[in-house]
């Protein structure tokens, strides 16, 4: 964690969401998180990252404030905003395209993240945000057939 003043922290590639919640919760701090604990944050993250906060927060691949990546010539290099920008916006997903005519009013908007063939990300730096109280109900209906002789 970088400071709980500065609201982010750098994560390795290898950090699941269950250790980086329960560091976090220490500080009364949370990230944008998937729905299940066992999945890594950069898999999450390079994949666009929706969660049960994205509405609040936005995607996980824009809550990203830096990359730090292993290019192809092995060179290591970070990627912010101000720092091979130009990297950044295309780890990032290249932007968005909207779809067009043919859907009418309403339009669907794809986001073109997950395309990390620009090098190895081997760690990154995530916006935080004040942890409040949460609550997630998750109802699932199980449906059995029988088959009556």
């Amino acid at each position: 964690m970088t400071s709980t003043n500065s609201r982010a922290c750098c994560c390795q590639a290898g950090v699941r969401f269950k250790q980086l919640d329960e560091t976090l919760s220490v500080y009364g701090l949370a990230a944008v998180s998937g729905l299940c604990y066992t999945v890594g944050i950069a898999g999450f993250t390079l994949g666009g990252g929706w969660g049960m906060t994205s509405k609040m927060h936005g995607l996980g691949v824009y809550n990203v404030l830096e990359y730090n990546v292993v290019l192809a010539s092995g060179e290591s290099v970070t990627a912010s905003s101000t720092k091979n920008p130009d990297l950044f916006w295309a780890m990032r997903g290249a932007g968005e395209r909207q779809l067009s005519p043919c859907c009418g009013p309403f339009s669907l908007v794809f986001f073109f993240v997950g395309h990390q063939n620009f090098g190895v990300m081997v760690s990154m730096k995530y916006k935080l945000f004040p942890l409040k109280h949460v609550v997630v109900v998750n109802i699932t209906c199980v449906v059995f057939r029988t088959k009556i002789l």
